[in-house]
């Protein structure tokens, strides 16, 4: 819980430092125009003896400045710097996300109204639009882009180039501006066909200085390259700004999920070795009582040797095989005789048990002495034989064989079911085997198991482990 609060806190400063570069944005796009406008007025005062060109431009410009000056007077009192209770109730009422988003609207919208009157030459006396007022609808969809979004800023994108194509359009693609009266304009330019001396030399006079006069189409094409540069800059960078705050809740996501999974993966490991510490336990706990019974049998051996000879090798066969399954650890290998020689005290103490009147064959032929496997393998296969087999049958006795071929180990139990004394299983034996087959040799074993209605049959063969082998083992 703790790395997710810090991931919240570390979004809303992301969140946080976007929000408040877009205010101060607004704020000095606000000041600019309160500032300027007022300078506005005034040098169009003194430059053609009134405020505005056009009495509706008056109202314009009135709107535009209310519009900025709330706008500037709510992201003052949303800093903290002032106090106002009006823009505090709208807050409450409405919110401050919206509130906010309104007011910049606004006083985007009214910049905008303004700069279309000018590109449109609303009340210019000059009819020079063309010349000097798209810069200002130009910059505004870069300032768009930013406060409004992309949507908005390819709407004032579509008007803009509008308005610049019906300027344009309207002028005429060759319109130059001779700042000459239409009839001195033909004037001039019928004494220029005729080759007239004093039009000549005005012509060359004026080239001269550089004040040839431009045409309607060096201006359309000069706005138009500005007004898609900015468009496309505008995109771009607005693109990046809010994709990577679209970005931060994947992000969060992403990151809580990683913590989650790791805090799972930390419990997990804390559940496995609290069941592994508990198997340990369980461990030492099944070793005392097999010590006990092994140092009992060993007890009773010693008293029964004076008894009955058949009582006290029973009691020693059973002690060996309890040793056997002690002291060796079924991680590690053990020589191959060992386990076989376990195998004939199992067989000797069922034989003791019925008196010798059990039918088992037991086949052996180890071409290599020094063959080892992992114990009880073998162990576990015959005394499943001997658990549910046929064992006083003559005609049909368990047969147990087991053989080594160079590096193979074929052993197979063979019995028919005994169907007259239902002996209780748990039905976990051949199964564990088969887990330790597959842990101890996942890719040398082989394991064919055969139940038919009369027989059960085990075909185990173990791929064994070469001199070769050996030798790569020993220098890995």
């Amino acid at each position: 819980m703790e790395n997710k609060t810090n991931l919240e806190a570390a979004s809303a400063k992301l969140r946080a430092t976007f929000k408040n570069k877009r205010i101060f944005l607004i704020m000095c796009l606000n000041g600019t125009y309160l500032f300027l406008c007022p300078v506005f007025i005034v040098s169009e005062k003194i430059g053609s003896g009134h405020f505005v060109p056009h009495p509706l431009l008056g109202y314009v410009y009135a709107f535009v400045w209310i519009a900025n000056c709330l706008s500037m007077i709510f992201n003052l009192n949303n800093l903290g710097t002032i106090k106002t209770q009006l823009f505090n109730r709208f807050v409450h009422r409405f919110g401050l996300d919206k509130v906010e988003r309104f007011l910049c609207t606004v006083s985007l919208i009214s910049l905008m109204m303004m700069s279309f009157l000018n590109m449109s030459g609303f009340g210019n006396p000059s009819n020079d639009s063309l010349l000097t007022d798209f810069p200002f609808g130009h910059s505004l969809i870069i300032i768009t882009t930013i406060l409004l979004g992309k949507r908005s800023a390819f709407v004032w994108f579509l008007i803009t180039i509008s308005t610049l194509l019906y300027v344009s359009l309207s002028r005429g693609m060759d319109y130059k501006y001779h700042y000459l009266t239409s009839n001195e304009v033909k004037i001039y330019e019928e004494k220029l066909s005729q080759k007239d001396p004093i039009a000549l030399n005005r012509q060359a006079e004026l080239k001269a200085e550089g004040l040839n006069p431009p045409n309607v189409s060096r201006y359309f094409n000069v706005w138009v390259v500005m007004i898609v540069q900015a468009i496309m800059v505008a995109y771009f960078f607005n693109g990046i700004s809010r994709d990577m705050l679209k970005v931060i809740p994947e992000v969060e996501d992403d990151i809580d999920k990683a913590i989650e999974d790791q805090y799972e993966i930390i419990r997990l490991n804390g559940l496995l070795q609290e069941e592994k510490t508990k198997g340990e336990l369980h461990f030492l706990k099944a070793q005392i009582n097999p010590h006990l019974l092994y140092n009992t049998l060993s007890h009773f051996y010693a008293k029964a040797e004076d008894f009955d000879s058949d009582l006290a090798k029973g009691i020693l066969k059973l002690s060996e095989i309890m040793r056997y399954s002690l002291t060796d650890s079924t991680d590690n290998k053990v020589p191959l005789e060992g386990e076989i020689a376990q195998i004939k005290n199992l067989i000797d103490l069922h034989q003791l048990r019925y008196g010798g009147k059990l039918f088992i064959e037991l086949e052996v032929d180890i071409q290599n002495n020094e063959v080892q496997i992992y114990p009880l393998l073998l162990l576990s296969f015959v005394e499943n034989a001997l658990k549910h087999g046929q064992l006083q049958d003559k005609n049909h006795p368990v047969k147990i064989a087991l053989k080594t071929d160079h590096d193979t180990l074929i052993f197979s139990t063979k019995n028919q079911k005994n169907t007259a004394a239902k002996v209780a299983s748990t039905n976990i034996g051949l199964p564990n085997i088969r887990k330790r087959l597959e842990i101890l040799y996942p890719t040398k074993h082989t394991l064919i198991i055969t139940n038919e209605n009369e027989n059960f049959e085990c075909y185990l063969t173990l791929k064994l482990e070469t001199d070769d082998e050996k030798v790569k083992l020993y220098h890995s």
